[in-house]
């Protein structure tokens, strides 16, 4: 897994700028926690995030509501509509965060949405797009 997961420069410049300016956010990821512990470290993610919550540690996974209720409780936010959830899979990540009452992006790579599957609010090619849409601008501009 560490060979495969690289940091990425422009999702961890915005993220460092999220921290700078005291925007509350997290991780929230599916899977083996042990695994998902590895993948953060190797993508630099873990000397970012305020916070991981992994699916096996939580007990319950994407899209279940416990879950975004259990991230909506870490950004010390009081409602999910101030959250903007951003993910990859249509029906853990977007469905899910969307039938929780958060905003959602939808990072697209290259694929179609689910018709069936309540649509997001925005759709980018690759999360460092989303820098205009939170209002963040890069660190030094």
């Amino acid at each position: 897994m560490k060979q495969h997961v690289q940091p990425d420069a422009g999702i961890n410049g915005l993220l460092a700028d999220l921290n700078e300016h005291r925007m509350p956010w997290g991780i929230v990821t599916n899977g083996n926690t042990t695994t998902q512990h590895i993948a953060c470290r190797a993508a630099g993610l873990d000397q970012l995030a305020p916070f991981v919550i992994v699916s096996e540690e939580a007990g319950y996974a994407k899209p279940d509501p416990r879950i975004f209720r259990d991230a909506l409780e870490l950004t010390g936010l009081s409602s999910p509509e101030q959250v903007m959830f951003v993910g990859d899979n249509p029906r853990a990540d977007i469905d899910g965060a969307k039938r929780f009452g958060m905003k959602a992006a939808w990072v697209h790579r290259d694929r179609q949405y689910p018709a069936d599957l309540q649509p997001p609010d925005h759709i980018v090619g690759h999360v460092a797009d989303l820098r205009d849409v939170v209002g963040v601008t890069a660190r030094g501009k």
